[in-house]
């Protein structure tokens, strides 16, 4: 980069600490300058171990975002690897991982590598007694890792961001509602809500603020969730009841209401679980999804569904859309074994045992 697109890039990154700008855009136009799949900043509290904020750039869709903050971090073994690190140095995963634990990891084959992401390169960019940021830079599929041009470059910025984040801890890192939850879910264009236990409206982000003020099949009953129709409300109620005590084996449920153009996807969110990223106490995320004027399985509602990885909706996407099971394996490179294993674990998961039925409670969202 010339001089004046590094001062550019500064002057990004500070405006993102100060908040006038999201630091989706900073990360973003870094993430192109290196030439990466994304760039993540991600705030954790060490005396919870919870997320405080986590912010990405490039490639990583939100979907991707939000799978990774309930699910994969629990399971990511780059994770130790750099919060063991020390500060200010560099841990690149392909010194540490090898190709065969790779092929043979859940986090990569279910997650990472479907999602379009391979290699990480990370650093501390911030390490006191109550909090440790770091910076991961993610290569992607057929890409290779992080050369020394690149970490030169990253080092010469590292003044910038430490700075950076000093400034924007102290302005919003302690907020609450900056942290990574609620950031994800505002960006959803699913209309989704999160409740407690008691059907108590925690958040909800734009679009499902306009589905409740609708009040046509669900609203906002003195903030409370409710149904308008009272068979619908009283399903929903017993469904709240009965997921809060089944306990944590029972952690989605999806109902229809009975107007049949509207299905609920109801899913635990524990704070053991997803980091304490939507705080300490149990609550419900509810997303609403239309029916009727759905042409094509939507991949976001089939992971919510039928609790599908994201290798797992590949396949099922790629079925309804009448490919075969060698297509997908070269469209995936990877051996048609793998897929074919996939492909038995969506027939679990959705209880089908055949391409064709498959394809209907998929375009359907039938609830098992």
């Amino acid at each position: 980069m010339d001089k004046a697109s590094v001062e550019a890039l500064i002057a990004q990154i500070y405006s993102a600490a100060s908040g006038r700008t999201p630091w989706e855009v900073a990360l973003t136009e870094l993430c192109l300058v290196l030439d990466a799949w994304a760039v993540q900043i991600l705030g954790l509290d060490k005396q919870t171990g919870g997320i405080l904020f986590s912010h990405v750039g490039g490639g990583a869709t939100l979907s991707d975002h939000l799978a990774y903050v309930r699910t994969y971090n629990r399971i990511d073994p780059r994770a130790p690897l750099l919060l063991s690190s020390t500060f200010s140095g560099w841990i690149h995963c392909h010194e540490h991982l090898s190709e065969d634990m790779v092929a043979n990891n859940a986090f990569y084959q279910d997650f990472l590598i479907p999602a379009g992401g391979r290699y990480v390169s990370g650093t501390k960019i911030t390490d006191d007694e109550s909090l440790t940021v770091v910076l991961g830079v993610h290569r992607g599929v057929g890409n290779q890792p992080l050369g020394e041009k690149e970490i030169a470059f990253l080092e010469k910025l590292r003044a910038h961001l430490v700075e950076a984040m000093a400034i924007y801890r102290y302005l919003t890192a302690r907020q609450f509602e900056s942290s990574v939850g609620y950031a994800i879910l505002e960006r959803l264009h699913h209309p989704t809500v999160l409740i407690d236990t008691n059907r108590s409206i925690r958040f909800a982000n734009a679009t499902a603020k306009r589905t409740l003020a609708a009040k046509q099949r669900v609203s906002d009953h003195q903030g409370f969730l409710a149904c308008v129709n009272v068979n619908d409300h009283n399903n929903l109620v017993a469904e709240i009841i009965d997921m809060t005590h089944a306990g944590i084996n029972s952690n989605r449920r999806y109902m229809r209401l009975e107007s049949a153009s509207v299905g609920i996807c109801l899913s635990a969110l524990r704070p053991e679980e997803v980091m304490g990223a939507f705080g300490n106490t149990l609550l419900l995320m509810v997303v609403f999804h239309d029916t009727v004027n759905t042409a094509t399985p939507d991949p976001f509602m089939l992971a919510e569904v039928f609790d599908l990885t994201p290798a797992e909706v590949q396949v099922a996407m790629a079925i309804s859309e009448g490919h075969s099971l060698e297509d997908i394996a070269r469209q995936r490179n990877v051996a048609i074994e793998t897929i074919r294993a996939q492909l038995k674990t969506v027939f679990s998961k959705t209880q089908t045992n055949r391409q064709s039925d498959l394809v209907r409670r998929l375009l359907a969202l039938a609830p098992v």
